[in-house]
């Protein structure tokens, strides 16, 4: 069959919404993780069961709404796509899109998991000068340097006053 990744946020397409390219505020959508109609396709010992999104079942099979299908070329390998799903779109499409990250900025990142180490990316991609990673673990902050962080926090010091000491007092 065809190679896809499936969208995180299932979309109907008719509503005002959708129809309006916010296809986030879809108003038919059902926030439970049954299919449009109602219906879920999952069960256990003749329980319904419920996924988040339509993606939260962590199964080799799923059925979801034909809007929720992106076909990927099939050269990219299954590793690879599976970073567009959610992490990589996350991240560097809330600095893109959402923060607008201008060049020249300066940046802080929380936490530098899959979406954490993206916004670094993304922070680095819309030209941040400074782009500050946090977390506890010295190997995500070493993994955050190798995706663009600049400088690096620990949680464990005052992480806030380290900041404003990093960017002369302005913050990030």
């Amino acid at each position: 069959g065809d190679h896809v990744v499936l969208s995180f946020v299932p979309r109907c397409g008719e509503c005002f919404h959708c129809l309006h390219d916010q296809p986030f505020l879809c108003t038919v959508s059902p926030p439970d993780g049954t299919l449009f109609d109602g219906t879920s396709r999952i069960h256990q010992n003749g329980q319904r069961l419920y996924t988040m999104s339509f993606l939260g079942n962590m199964a080799e099979y799923a059925v979801v709404p034909e809007a929720c299908v992106v076909s990927v070329d099939k050269s990219v390998p299954f590793q690879a796509a599976a970073l567009v799903g959610c992490g990589v779109t996350t991240g560097v499409g809330a600095v893109i899109n959402t923060a607008q990250v201008e060049p020249g900025s300066t940046v802080a990142v929380f936490g530098c998991g899959g979406v954490g180490l993206s916004v670094v990316q993304g922070a680095r991609i819309a030209g941040a000068r400074m782009v500050i990673a946090v977390d506890l673990s010295a190997e995500k902050l070493e993994m955050a340097k190798s995706f663009g962080a600049t400088h690096t926090v620990t949680p464990g010091t005052d992480a806030a006053k380290e900041i404003m000491a990093l960017t002369g007092g302005i913050g990030a």
